[in-house]
């Protein structure tokens, strides 16, 4: 596992993914180091498919080039995106616009599909 430039560890080709067939509950107060794992599967020069597993919250970030939908495989968290929050369970399916600020937090597994492709020198931390 190594890091992004965010500070977010991100899984190494080939690994496995962070949750395992056991989901960690969401906890108010977590007793974990947050991780948030992506590894991207595809990308064809249009766009971009990644696996995504968050434990814990991100910082808040902003995208300046790709709008990204990400859709929520397992387990359960939010996502704020400019102060607004949306809820993550299962089959929901939230978009995040070019150039807003957004966090997540929770316990869940997502695919990100980012047009154009995902591209971590794109990404600016705020907070």
């Amino acid at each position: 596992m190594s890091m992004d430039k965010i500070g977010h560890h991100v899984a190494d080709e080939g690994s496995e993914t962070l949750l395992g067939d056991n989901d960690v509950p969401m906890m108010p107060e977590l007793d974990f180091v947050p991780v948030l794992g992506i590894e991207t599967t595809w990308s064809n020069g249009e766009s971009s498919l990644a696996m995504i597993s968050l434990r814990g919250v991100t910082h808040t970030m902003v995208n300046s080039r790709s709008m990204t939908l990400y859709h929520v495989m397992r387990g359960e968290g939010a996502m704020v995106t400019n102060g607004v929050v949306e809820y993550l369970k299962p089959r929901v399916i939230a978009e995040v616009p070019a150039g807003t600020p957004y966090y997540f937090e929770g316990n869940v597994d997502m695919k990100a599909i980012s047009t154009p492709p995902f591209d971590p020198a794109d990404v600016e931390v705020i907070d």
